[in-house]
This record gives C-alpha cells, structure tokens and sequence, in this order.
C-alpha cells in the first residue's frame, strides 16, 4: 500500500502539507519581528520626542542661571559703589562729616 503526500502515518506530517505548515509558521514568525521593529521604531520616537523635552529644560535652566549671574554681578557691583561712597563719606565723634577723595597720581 503507497501512501500519497498528504496522508499521515503513524501521526506525522507529510510532504506538502508539512511544507505549507512550516511556511505559514515562518510568515507568522515574520510578522512578530515587524511588531518588535514597529514597537522598538515606536519607542525610539518618543524618546527622541523625552530628548527634545529635556533639552528645552536645559535651555531654560541656562537661561536662568545667566539671569542670576547677572543679578549677582549687578549686586555686587552696586554693593562695591556703596562700599566705596561709604568710605569717602566718614563721620567724625562730633558729628561733622569730611568727604575724603581719592588720590591720584599724574606722571
């Protein structure tokens, strides 16, 4: 007795049909590595989308610090005229004020 392609013996597959299985077993393995690519290129997107927010973050935190170097600049420039005014300006015990002024030296 000769078996055809598609008949099974002794509970295995045959020929074409075990063919077609492992076919469709192999597109339906393609297909799970187009959804990992799809999700990976997914994931890469929005990270990309984190990045950009982060690096608005950093802009901004910049540009807060220059502000704030800029305000301590300007505070202690100010505080150095105060400072300065102040010791050419002394008051004496008796009340009476002498205006000191700085001394130059012309070569």
């Amino acid at each position: 007795m000769q078996q055809d392609d598609y008949t099974q013996s002794d509970g295995e597959i045959e020929g074409d049909e075990h063919s077609d299985l492992a076919l469709e077993a192999a597109k339906a393995e393609r297909k799970v590595y187009e959804a990992k690519k799809h999700l990976a290129d997914c994931i890469l997107a929005h990270q990309s989308v984190i990045l950009d927010i982060w690096r608005q973050h950093v802009q901004a935190a910049n540009s807060d610090l220059l502000t704030a170097e800029l305000n301590v600049g300007r505070l202690h420039t100010e505080r150095k005229k105060i400072s300065i005014s102040m010791s050419m300006t002394r008051g004496h015990s008796d009340g009476t004020t002498v205006s000191i002024r700085p001394q130059f030296c012309y070569v």
